[in-house]
Formats: structure tokens, sequence, C-alpha cells
């Protein structure tokens, strides 16, 4: 009698741990944005064209991007 009960309890002390130690890991993958703390956006004009915005999403900076591998401050 006394070894089915110890053994009841190790075996629900094992079970309780395995479930923990599943559900406690985390496999959700890592966003772009997690990873590589990118602080440009690019922004292409809806009105089409050669050419885009890139942002500076820290300082709030914007720069023109145009088709010929310049970059100019916005204004």
């Amino acid at each position: 009698m006394k070894d089915t009960i110890k053994n009841s309890i190790i075996l629900a002390l094992a079970i309780f741990g395995f479930v923990s130690l599943i559900s406690s890991s985390n496999s959700a993958p890592m966003t772009i944005n997690e990873c590589c703390e990118n602080k440009f956006n690019i922004v292409a004009p809806a009105s089409g064209g050669y050419g885009a915005y890139m942002v500076n999403m820290q300082t709030g900076e914007t720069w023109w991007i145009n088709g010929k591998n310049t970059k100019v401050k916005h204004k």
C-alpha cells in the first residue's frame, strides 16, 4: 500500500514537471524587428515614380532617395 501511494506521488510530480517544462519553452520565431533593430524605414510615394523616402525611426529625419543612388535630406 505504501509503495502504491509513493509511486503515485512520484508519477504525479514527474507528469507535472514534464508539463511545466514543455509549457515554459518559447518556440515562437523572432521577427525581423526583434532581431535586427533596424532604425530606417523605406516608404515609396503613392504617386509612383523613381524614388522613395527613407525615414529614420529614432530621430524622425527623412531622406529622398532617387533612382541615381543619391540621397538628399528632405525638409
